[in-house]
């Protein structure tokens, strides 16, 4: 029993394991987490020049967890499965390089590559969206589909879990007596089927509840956590320090402002917002989280949810896009980014 116990222990894991990875995304949050990806690198050029091997580290693990090696998407097209093992392989060189130069060729190198998984992203909801008819639509979608970015996993035999989950369901089969029909002069092993049948699984259920008692806080404690040991925090990439307010993130966007910089006055400026609703628990800061999220935590406060997904937007044609921001894009962004703190502010 303790070893079909200690089995079951094993088969749950790799059970939910696999079930967690079986889970594809969309085109949508795939196209964010380029994004971010590309914006990561971009600040990863400016640790470099700082220095901080900490923030370094935190940045490479954070890349690799927004571009994983591969993936399911949902696309028009149907479910596809990504290959960008080459961007672990690439941030591996970038960390083994001593020499500064080349380590910023790389990570150049890097996000180039990412701006045209990007482009291709957005030809393709483009001609998802692009109101032909279906017949003009379905060349444009199998030209892009046909790319090395987009190509569907080639069908795979039995995995290794699937054969363990096959040997579990025989051996269990052989724990159960083979149903016989009854005699009239023999004893009926019927109900000793029926008890050991339930023995068993309230033992898989006892199991279940304890891993879930066990473990379930641990993780969820992990996720709580948000700040770095010195108690800074990090947002989008960007580490914040734990004695900066919403206000003096938002003045230093006005500085870049009036210093023409105008795509990182965006940046801050949202930056600044984010800082806002974290502190009046509004949203969670959390460093995995990408400007996608933190809309979502808001959806249910309409008037807020209006002014941020107008603000989030901006933030994304202006950082992830190819337009340069100009003054007009900040004063807008400015505008609509005080009146969502300020709506927040009076409650």
């Amino acid at each position: 029993m303790r070893k079909f116990l200690a089995r079951c222990l094993i088969l749950l894991l790799l059970a939910a394991f696999v079930a967690e990875q079986g889970i594809a995304a969309t085109l949508d949050e795939y196209q964010s987490r380029v994004g971010s990806a590309i914006a990561g690198c971009e600040e990863l050029i400016e640790i470099i020049a700082d220095g901080d091997t900490d923030l370094e580290r935190e940045s490479i693990v954070e890349l690799r967890r927004l571009v994983p090696k591969s993936e399911r998407i949902d696309t028009p097209g149907g479910t596809v499965e990504t290959e960008n093992s080459w961007f672990h392989r690439d941030l591996d060189n970038f960390a083994n390089e001593t020499d500064e130069a080349k380590r910023t060729e790389i990570i150049n190198s890097i996000s180039g590559r990412l701006k045209a998984i990007e482009t291709g992203i957005n030809e393709l909801t483009a001609a998802a969206s692009a109101e032909q008819s279906k017949d003009q639509d379905k060349p444009k979608l199998a030209e892009i589909l046909r790319r090395q970015e987009y190509q569907k996993a080639e069908p795979k035999g039995e995995s290794l879990f699937q054969k363990w989950w096959r040997q579990f369901q025989e051996w269990l089969a052989k724990q159960m007596p083979e149903r016989a029909e009854p005699s009239p002069t023999g004893p009926s092993f019927e109900g000793l089927r029926v008890v050991l049948q339930v023995v068993i699984f309230a033992a898989v259920a006892a199991l279940i509840v304890f891993l879930v008692w066990r473990f379930v806080p641990f993780f969820a404690k992990r996720r709580r956590t948000s700040k770095t040991k010195d108690g800074d925090r990090v947002i989008l990439g960007e580490r914040i320090g734990e004695d900066e307010s919403a206000a003096d993130i938002f003045s230093e966007a006005e500085r870049l402002a009036g210093a023409g910089d105008h795509r990182g006055a965006i940046r801050k400026g949202y930056i600044a917002l984010l800082v806002e609703l974290g502190d009046r628990k509004i949203v969670r800061i959390a460093r995995h989280k990408t400007n996608r999220d933190y809309l979502r935590d808001v959806r249910k406060r309409d008037e807020l949810f209006s002014d941020m997904s107008g603000l989030t937007s901006n933030f994304e044609r202006s950082w992830y896009g190819l337009r340069l921001a100009g003054a007009e894009d900040w004063a807008e962004f400015r505008e609509r980014c005080r009146r969502a703190i300020s709506s927040v502010q009076g409650k």
